[in-house]
This record gives C-alpha cells, sequence and structure tokens, in this order.
C-alpha cells in the first residue's frame, strides 16, 4: 500500500507537512498540491461544498500564494525524493490558475538545480 501525500489535508490537521513527509517518505508515491488563504476558510474544502457546482470558493488561492509555504515544502522534499505530483483547482479561471502554478512549480525546480 502506498500514501497519496495531500499537503494541505496534512497541514490541516496540525502536522507539520514537511516532518509528515519526512516520515512517511518510503510509503510516498504521489502528492497532491492546493492551498488556502487561511486555516479559517478550510471549510470550503469540504465534499459538501467543493463538488456542490454552487458551492463557495472563498478562500481557494493559487499554489504559491496561501497560508502553506510551498517554496519552503518543495525546497525540502525535492532534494531528498522525485516528486510526482497533481495541482488541485476547483475556483474560477481553471486554465490561467492551473498554468500560473505550473510556472511557478518549474521555477522552484530550476532553483533547486542551482
Amino acid at each position: 500500500m502506498r500514501v497519496n501525500f495531500d499537503v494541505l489535508h496534512i497541514w490541516e490537521s496540525g502536522i507539520n507537512p514537511i516532518d509528515a513527509m519526512k516520515q512517511l517518505r518510503p510509503y510516498i508515491s504521489h502528492f497532491h498540491f492546493k492551498n488556502i488563504a487561511s486555516r479559517e476558510q478550510l471549510g470550503v474544502f469540504s465534499p459538501s461544498n467543493v463538488y456542490a457546482a454552487s458551492g463557495s470558493r472563498d478562500g481557494m488561492v493559487p499554489l504559491f500564494e496561501g497560508a502553506i509555504n510551498y517554496e519552503e515544502f518543495l525546497a525540502k522534499v525535492l532534494p531528498i525524493m522525485e516528486v510526482d505530483a497533481s495541482l488541485e483547482w476547483f475556483g474560477s479561471n481553471v486554465k490561467s490558475v492551473l498554468e500560473n502554478d505550473v510556472q511557478e512549480v518549474n521555477k522552484a525546480l530550476q532553483l533547486m538545480q542551482i
């Protein structure tokens, strides 16, 4: 059995995602990356809201603009393991938000190679 490591859900539990990643590293096969503006808005990801066409999207933010510091997370994870990840976005402007997130992740990857 392997783990799909969802950074936001680990953070939501109150556990530091970097510490959890280090402990679970042998079992992780995939990552989910998404972000939120603040802990107070986590309800936006409740299944009854996020999967509803009329659900609120308040608090959903692009990957590098939220409460989770993905620059720090990627800086810690990339040197020690290969990362297979998917970006999650439930808000509007899906194509432009995800394209920008991909560009930002690629920038982080390039910085790690320097």
